[in-house]
């Protein structure tokens, strides 16, 4: 088997969420974030839009380390390593903010409840994205 085989092997949602909670034991993704200047860049430029939408619910959904999350919002992420540091990061920011432990693909969240939603970097890291988005797009409050 050559490395590109190996890279594309399939896996388990219970083996993706072991890989991530790995991953976020040994990651700080805000700082990892605002060293990279395309990271720095692409965080202004989200805040930026999001300072101009006015939404009574946000959700960040794989919301990791917390960076996007805002006042009164909720985070949700598979991984509870990961939601620590979202709460950890909301914290030193004086941020009241929810976090929820969920797969992207089965939100907590009841039909059109949710009126603003962030998916930044995620769909590459799910198994199916096209489920993923299409639970979004049903989370999401149509006006």
């Amino acid at each position: 088997m050559n490395k590109k085989e190996a890279t594309l092997r399939p896996c388990t949602p219970a083996q993706l969420k072991e890989y991530y909670e790995k991953e976020a034991e040994l990651t700080d993704t805000v700082k990892r974030m605002y060293s990279d200047y395309y990271g720095k860049e692409r965080f202004d430029k989200i805040m930026e839009i999001m300072k101009r939408l006015h939404y009574r619910f946000f959700c960040d959904v794989g919301c990791g380390s917390g960076a996007y999350l805002i006042n009164d919002g909720v985070g949700v992420d598979l991984t509870i390593g990961y939601l620590h540091q979202a709460q950890t990061y909301a914290h030193t920011k004086h941020l009241t903010v929810n976090v929820i432990q969920a797969d992207a693909s089965k939100l907590p969240f009841r039909s059109n409840s949710v009126d603003f939603i962030l998916c930044s970097q995620v769909l590459e890291h799910v198994i199916n994205w096209q489920v993923v988005l299409n639970e979004l797009i049903t989370s999401r409050y149509h006006f």
